[in-house]
């Protein structure tokens, strides 16, 4: 995703943006970020076997969103309040309510 030339191992290197994780979410924003003409160097951890790079594989496959009001993206049953807790069961204590809240809410 770089335009210039790299130093070996990094030294040297300059980059407009540098993106820390190689998750779904990193690598998106890398990607928009190289296509808007921006020089990006993306840094992730070492694996810690195989597929675990990322806490992408942690996630529960997918992205979900909850709207009531939109009959094409949830069921009529569904609620922000469910899927707030359905997320916070998930994430196992990891996940800031007021946060995951906040989001959720926010539909698509």
């Amino acid at each position: 995703m770089t335009g210039g030339s790299r130093a070996a191992g990094g030294r040297g290197a300059v980059a407009d943006l540098i993106v820390v994780g190689a998750g779904v979410g990193g690598l998106t924003a890398a990607l928009v970020a190289a296509e808007a003409g921006h020089d990006v160097t993306v840094l992730c951890k070492p694996a810690a076997g195989p597929g675990l790079a990322t806490a992408t594989a942690f996630a529960q496959g997918g992205v979900a969103v909850c709207d009531p009001a939109d009959p094409f993206l949830s069921d009529p049953a569904d609620s922000v309040d469910l899927h707030v807790a359905d997320t916070l069961a998930a994430g196992g204590g990891y996940v800031d309510e007021s946060a995951a809240r906040s989001i959720l809410a926010d539909g698509g």
